[in-house]
């Protein structure tokens, strides 16, 4: 078992970035919710050290990813997003789980297309954003789950819908697929500016 940061540092070549204090809430927007609590507090030091890793302070592009699901990769994903939005600058949260999405369904939003029905030709990018005043967020659903997740995260659609995006938005978070389970992770890892594990 590891029970401190530096023993997490010790055992590892990358960089700690951060730890985070466990909530019982179960809420996807507990920075907005509770902005002065320890774990606000907590993700706003990552969110420095993101920073310092990056050298700026916008337009930033991170991959959130954990070993297995259930992990909580989705409420770190929705509440970091949650803490950059509060920041005044556009940010969207990307479902790429692609297999077994949830996060518009955490974030109580109506998702019928997203990521995968953009990737294959179904919509335009416009018709997966979802806007929502309430969050302070943009975000984009996973989509349907289909027949070909592997070859979907590596495609070259996906590729110039990320350099897009990164157009629009200061930033970007993606909750990713677990890699312990997965390889999709990744694929997007190469295509983010930090990955948090």
């Amino acid at each position: 078992k590891i029970r401190t940061p530096k023993e997490a540092e010790n055992l590892s070549s990358f960089d700690l970035l951060g730890s985070l204090r466990h909530v019982k809430s179960q809420n996807p927007i507990y920075a907005i919710k509770k902005p002065r609590s320890s774990y606000a507090e907590m993700l706003r030091n990552i969110r420095m050290r993101i920073e310092f890793k990056v050298l700026r302070k916008t337009d930033i592009s991170i991959a959130v990813t954990s070993t297995e699901s259930g992990d909580g990769k989705t409420f770190i994903s929705t509440n970091l997003a949650a803490l950059y939005s509060m920041t005044g600058h556009p940010t969207v949260l990307i479902d790429m789980d692609i297999r077994k999405p949830n996060a518009h369904e955490k974030l109580g939003l109506d998702a019928t297309m997203g990521v995968t029905n953009y990737l294959i030709g179904d919509c335009t990018l416009e018709d997966i954003i979802i806007h929502n005043d309430q969050l302070g967020f943009d975000v984009i659903p996973a989509g349907t789950v289909p027949p070909n997740p592997g070859e979907l995260i590596r495609s070259e659609k996906l590729t110039e819908m990320l350099q897009t995006l990164r157009q629009r938005y200061r930033f970007m978070v993606i909750d990713s697929s677990p890699v312990g389970i997965v390889p999709d992770a990744m694929a997007l890892i190469e295509q983010t500016d930090v990955t948090l594990y």
